[in-house]
């Protein structure tokens, strides 16, 4: 019987160890710290301001109450700075209001929020109102006035673009509504952006995501070539690894919801942890078979076992 270390494996050609290989493989799985690096919203690019105690709140409004009546009435809203929100985890539906800072010259911003799964915005400018847009982690992006990509939708409400001007009074009301049922809320916050950097690090993160993830759709069509003509199950289990994990990292960067069901975003708090269990039973299966851990190294097999099949047992509490 051969070592393991001298099984050979045909990459593009060639024959290559297996031990380099599987080298070969941890090194292409290093690349995912450096394509973090290039996520502007993970590292809070072009975020210069937050709204926490500017903001006021109203709890005890109608649910049919209408902007024009919200706006007509002055009385019972609570400032954050005297009483913060009371935050709890039962279905919440309340209105908001806060001032935007006072700017010398023009300036584009957007507004963002915490994973509120619905905000109505209404922005008033001198006390008329100009504008309404919607955002909000369950509502489809095709719905939403601003549509600003390679973020995680699942963790924050979305963006909604405002125009700052000077010598003018920009009032934000917004109906917040949330039935916690796939995320607890743990603030009260309205956050600016620049939209100048935004949009500059979205260009760059689609194009490093997009290489990225055309090298990912390289190595899978590749190996599940390798597996229809050599018929070995390792190739097949790979593949399927590359592609859970490319789901799971593509709902990292809203990638997900934006090209494959644009529709469902309920299916971004399911979707990843779902392939999360599949790509680890998948990988283990891979080491089993690659490896042929039952025949070599058959303690290694059994702790494989012990972690493949508990994560497709999983998959049901999803």
């Amino acid at each position: 019987m051969r070592p393991p270390t001298v099984f050979r494996f045909h990459l593009f050609g060639a024959r290559v160890p297996r031990w380099k290989a599987l080298l070969l493989l941890g090194w292409s799985y290093l690349g995912f710290p450096a394509v973090t690096e290039a996520a502007f919203y993970l590292r809070n690019e072009g975020q210069f301001l937050i709204l926490q105690k500017e903001v006021s709140y109203r709890r005890d409004l109608a649910p049919t109450a209408t902007i024009e009546q919200v706006m007509a009435d002055n009385g019972g809203w609570v400032p954050q700075s005297e009483k913060p929100f009371p935050l709890t985890l039962d279905p919440i539906d309340f209105w908001v209001r806060f001032d935007l800072p006072e700017v010398q010259k023009p300036q584009a911003v957007l507004l963002d929020s915490s994973p509120w799964e619905s905000v109505d915005y209404f922005i008033v400018r001198d006390g008329r109102l100009v504008d309404h847009q919607r955002a909000g982690t369950l509502v489809p992006m095709s719905e939403r006035n601003t549509r600003i990509s390679m973020t995680t939708d699942s963790q924050h409400a979305g963006f909604v673009a405002l125009d700052l001007l000077p010598q003018t009074r920009l009032t934000v009301f917004a109906r917040v509504m949330s039935t916690q049922r796939f995320l607890p809320i743990r603030w009260l916050k309205f956050y600016l952006w620049d939209t100048g950097q935004v949009l500059a690090g979205e260009r760059r993160d689609r194009l490093f995501q997009g290489s990225f993830l055309g090298i990912m759709l390289v190595l899978v069509a590749y190996n599940l070539g390798m597996f229809f003509v050599v018929r070995e199950s390792s190739y097949l289990y790979y593949v399927i690894t590359l592609a859970s994990g490319v789901i799971v990292w593509g709902a990292v960067f809203g990638l997900t919801s934006e090209l494959l069901w644009s529709s469902r975003p309920t299916w971004d708090f399911f979707v990843p942890w779902i392939n999360i269990q599949i790509s680890s039973w998948a990988g283990c299966q891979f080491l089993r078979t690659y490896l042929v851990t039952r025949r070599h190294f058959p303690r290694v097999d059994t702790m494989l076992k012990w972690v493949a099949y508990p994560s497709l047992l999983m998959i049901p509490s999803f």
